[in-house]
């Protein structure tokens, strides 16, 4: 099981590493030999600024892109290369963008909110205020919950169900969960960023 830590963003790395930029890489601690691999390969770097968790231990992971034929390969730290590598960053960009969507419906939402509410409502700051509580209300309608599964728009399905003071879930990750950032939380995001800048 692999994940990225929420709030991970990609950073492209030019060939031929060199001066602040080795540095920076050093102080965000990747280890000196891959900064020293970074340093002598012609090729793109694509990685997160975070590293991922690989069975429980922090990794540094990377696609590799060849400026020619574009060829892209994924690398550990380790120089392992291989599909694996490129699932562990590939998760990472869904849960990004499943995050970003639910942004941009967030902020539509809000338009669209204030709209309905000015109708009924003259007054600004009563107009922001009912806007703001009927969209994050609308956060809670998002996904499907029957019983004892559940699943979240951009989410993984879950089943839960409680023994007395025991409580047994499967998420599809063997019983290790993580936080993942998805479209609800894009959306509560996106609906807290256009009533901070409507103020």
């Amino acid at each position: 099981m692999s994940s990225v830590e929420d709030g991970a963003e990609f950073v492209l790395i030019k060939p031929w590493l060199e001066g602040e930029d080795r540095d920076e890489l050093i102080s965000r601690g990747l280890p000196e030999a891959v900064v020293e691999y970074m340093s002598e390969t012609d090729a793109m770097i694509l990685m997160p600024n975070r590293p991922a968790v690989i069975e429980g231990v922090e990794r540094w992971a990377w696609l590799e892109i060849d400026g020619d034929s574009y060829e892209t390969i994924g690398v550990l730290d380790s120089f392992e290369r291989g599909a694996m590598v490129s699932n562990v960053i590939i998760d990472t960009v869904k849960n990004s963008g499943q995050f970003m969507v639910g942004g941009f419906v967030g902020v539509s939402t809000s338009i669209w909110s204030v709209a309905g509410v000015s109708l009924q409502e003259s007054d600004y700051d009563k107009i922001l205020k009912e806007a703001k509580a009927f969209a994050l209300g609308l956060k809670d309608s998002f996904g499907v919950k029957k019983g004892v599964f559940s699943s979240g728009i951009g989410g993984t399905p879950e089943i839960s169900q409680s023994f007395g003071p025991i409580k047994v879930s499967f998420n599809g990750k063997g019983g290790i969960s993580q936080d993942v950032v998805g479209f609800t939380q894009g959306f509560e995001a996106g609906v807290n960023y256009y009533f901070e800048k409507a103020k």
